[in-house]
């Protein structure tokens, strides 16, 4: 073997060990998506999104990240309870089924994004590999807090 191919082999090996595997990767995003939240780092939270974002209430990337900023406008300490209950993935593709409850306080009073105390919501994230990240697509199972009796 010539020495670039053993040098090139040796670097592939080096990467491939030190990537971690795609279902590690996801609760890894899923948990930075979190913290982001939590500190209202909207800018870094909104690139774990797609561009290619479609729901299927017809939200894209434009509409759902302008919804997120407007649903989080005057929400103070927010906090998010988030259990990754289960990841598939195949080839490019992935599934995260979540238990998720997130509240603030809004002039004051507790304020509920998502789910309550008593009643989380169990929404499922569809992920897609956009290179070498994984990028939420999409997300379905959401009530929101216009069904919340709080």
């Amino acid at each position: 073997m010539r020495r670039p191919a053993l040098l090139r082999g040796i670097i592939l090996l080096a990467f491939c060990a030190c990537s971690k595997p795609d279902d590690q990767a996801i609760r890894d995003q899923i948990n930075e998506m979190k913290q982001e939240a939590e500190a209202a780092d909207w800018p870094s939270f909104q690139e774990h999104i797609s561009r290619r974002y479609q729901d299927d209430s017809g939200n894209n990337y434009f509409i759902i990240t302008q919804l997120i900023r407007n649903d989080v406008q005057g929400v103070q300490g927010l906090e998010a309870e988030v259990e990754i209950m289960g990841i598939s993935i195949s080839e490019d593709q992935a599934q995260a089924q979540l238990k998720l409850i997130a509240r603030g306080k809004r002039s004051g009073k507790l304020y509920y994004l998502v789910g309550r105390d008593d009643l989380p919501e169990y929404p499922r994230l569809w992920f897609k590999k956009e290179g070498r990240h994984w990028r939420l697509l999409k997300v379905d199972g959401i009530k929101g807090s216009e069904e919340s009796s709080w």
